[in-house]
């Protein structure tokens, strides 16, 4: 227990240290109040009938009154002011755990193992976190203190009401402990299947599924997944319940045993007249207070005892461990100031996490400076993990990738992404505008020109043009009604213009044209070839267009390269791209005619 709370301690205190401060405060009022609640009510009574005097009396019950006021003041700023820093320490932590999310390596996005961890970490903040934990150990701190107070109060009257009562505290504290064990490994065990009932519950509420369901009349097989997954959710809720259930029953009959000897005890007292209604009263008090402070300190060490079992996952999360990287020399980021790039593929292998067979094998071949390569093949022969490890998304099971004759993973990361302007296959569109869409997080640095050349350069001005708010249109109705859906190839206009304005010395188009129609794929293929020239290219594509404009292509099947040459040389192999490019353009021909 101890453990968990101390990690819990030293990222809160390093986080917001201003939030213990306050949580401990309001304790030591609420406390202060609970002790005048027992006491001065004894004195109040007893003067009032038995002593019969009034002036005295009444300047007790203001000074208790007083004290009241005090106490309720300093304790309602205390939490005013921690719920405060309690905001701000959630905001610390949020932009924490998405920071430490987008440092890792994207790998782990693809990993069910590190996206369970990953929930489950943040189970730990929300469920006993930072936060929660902070807030249970004050409290245990005002509730140990309440405990010593009453204790001594009830000393006075018999030790051995004292020791009896923390007995049956004990037994009801043993079985508490035990029920929140067996529920907090349910909540652990319960996160893939509640993982998996959110995605569901998503296809039912987010635009991108929202089509597919629709066209294809998948309402009610949707409804059926969601039905079966939230009953085996529920079945996780249900046995919680019924342990919570078993230990509240149990807590009934030791409260009313208890409650059965303090008033039989106290009455007997007051008959045999060793006891006045004052002291009647402050006892009773005292007894009930030290009961509920007792059990409530069990509870919260109970509960403190959870995050050893939660701090685990979060620190699993925390250090998960990332691909080791080649060991390579840090050059630093000079070569990048370079104006022209050659990439090297030297004898690569990949292959996915938890998959047997290679994804590339043995890949080898050279991308000269301001030379434009095609990369052309079928589905999942391995295009798309080529970009993925030049862009250091992956790291190679064997061989190296080298920039201008350096291992890629010998420079930063921040400054080695820079030279690239990356179109990626499943490119992303975002709720923002267009001019943010196409200059991201420099678009209020953009000039209007750059971003007008860059939308002519893709056949997107136009478009442009006929709306009324031009490049401040926003996309989709998420944030705006006046939000408009792009059609697919207009989409990829976007995340082409994208490219485009980044300036990138290197260029990695994957599928740039899979959603255009021919003409427009010929117009931009005429456009780039001049916009691009001097630039280092990639085309990663299965269809033969964007061949007609590079200087050298690579035709990749199973994870091998199997042909290298210009589109003529190709042609005139006659072998796998020859007869693919027969068959393509067959396709248009027959269009045409």
């Amino acid at each position: 227990m101890l453990k968990g709370v101390k990690n819990f301690f030293q990222y809160c205190w390093k986080l917001q240290k201003s939030y213990i401060l306050l949580l401990l405060v309001g304790e030591i009022c609420q406390v202060i109040m609970a002790i005048c609640g027992i006491i001065f009510p004894k004195y109040i009574i007893n003067m009032l009938f038995e002593e019969q005097q009034v002036p005295k009396t009444i300047l007790f019950i203001i000074l208790f009154l007083i004290s009241l006021l005090l106490c309720n003041f300093g304790q309602a700023l205390s939490r005013y002011f921690a719920e405060k820093s309690r905001d701000q320490m959630y905001c610390k932590f949020s932009i924490f755990y998405a920071g430490h999310i987008l440092d890792g390596d994207y790998q782990n996005m693809e990993d069910p193992e590190y996206m369970d961890l990953k929930e489950k970490a943040l189970k730990c903040m929300n469920s006993y976190g930072f936060a929660g934990i902070i807030f249970l150990s004050a409290s245990l701190v005002g509730k140990v203190l309440l405990v010593l107070s009453t204790a001594i109060v009830v000393i006075t009257l018999d030790i051995w009401i004292l020791l009896l009562f923390f007995c049956l505290i004990l037994i009801n504290i043993r079985i508490n402990n035990y029920i929140e064990r067996k529920n907090a490994k349910l909540g652990l065990e319960e996160v893939p299947e509640k993982r998996k009932e959110e995605y569901i519950y998503q296809l039912g509420n987010e635009v991108q599924f929202g089509k597919e369901i629709r066209v294809y009349g998948l309402c009610n097989w949707a409804l059926k997944q969601y039905r079966e997954q939230f009953q085996a959710v529920h079945s996780f809720t249900k046995r919680k319940n019924s342990n919570t259930c078993i230990a509240g029953i149990v807590g009934s009959f030791v409260l009313f045993f208890q409650q059965c000897i303090i008033y039989g005890y106290l009455v007997y007292q007051v008959f045999q007249e060793r006891l006045s209604i004052g002291a009647f009263t402050m006892y009773l008090s005292a007894v009930f207070t030290f009961y509920m402070a007792v059990t409530e300190m069990f509870k919260i060490i109970g509960k403190l005892q959870q995050p050893a079992i939660y701090f685990k996952s979060f620190e699993e999360f925390i250090n998960y461990p990332k691909r080791e990287a080649p060991k390579t020399k840090e050059c630093g980021s000079a070569l990048l100031t370079r104006m022209e790039y050659s990439i090297r593929f030297e004898h690569v292998w990949f292959c996915y996490p938890g998959q047997e067979k290679y994804t590339l094998e043995d890949i080898s071949f050279e991308v000269k400076p301001g030379e434009h390569i095609a990369i052309i093949g079928d589905n999942g022969a391995g295009k798309s993990t080529m970009v993925k490890l030049l862009t250091r998304l992956y790291i190679p099971d064997k061989g190296k990738i080298l920039l201008n004759g350096r291992d890629i993973w010998s420079f930063s990361l921040e400054e080695y992404r820079k030279i690239f302007a990356v179109v990626l296959q499943d490119f992303q569109l975002f709720a923002m505008t267009i001019r943010e869409n196409i200059a991201l997080a420099e678009s209020g640095a953009i000039e209007e020109s750059k971003l007008k050349q860059a939308a002519e350069a893709v056949g997107l001005m136009d478009k442009i043009n006929s709306l009324n708010k031009g490049f401040d249109t926003p996309l989709f109705k998420v944030f705006d009604e006046g939000g408009i859906e792009l059609s697919g190839g207009e989409a990829q206009k976007v995340a082409l213009a994208r490219a485009l304005i980044k300036n990138g010395k290197i260029m990695v188009l994957d599928e740039p044209t899979a959603a255009l129609d021919p003409r427009a794929e010929y117009r931009m293929y005429q456009d780039f070839s001049k916009l691009m020239d001097g630039k280092t290219s990639i085309f990663i594509s299965h269809r033969l267009a964007s061949c007609q404009i590079c200087d050298r292509i690579l035709v990749l099947q199973h994870g091998k390269i199997v042909e290298s040459g210009t589109h003529k040389q190709l042609l005139a192999a006659g072998g796998y791209y020859a007869k693919l490019f027969q068959i393509q353009s067959s396709w248009y021909q027959g269009e045409v005619g």
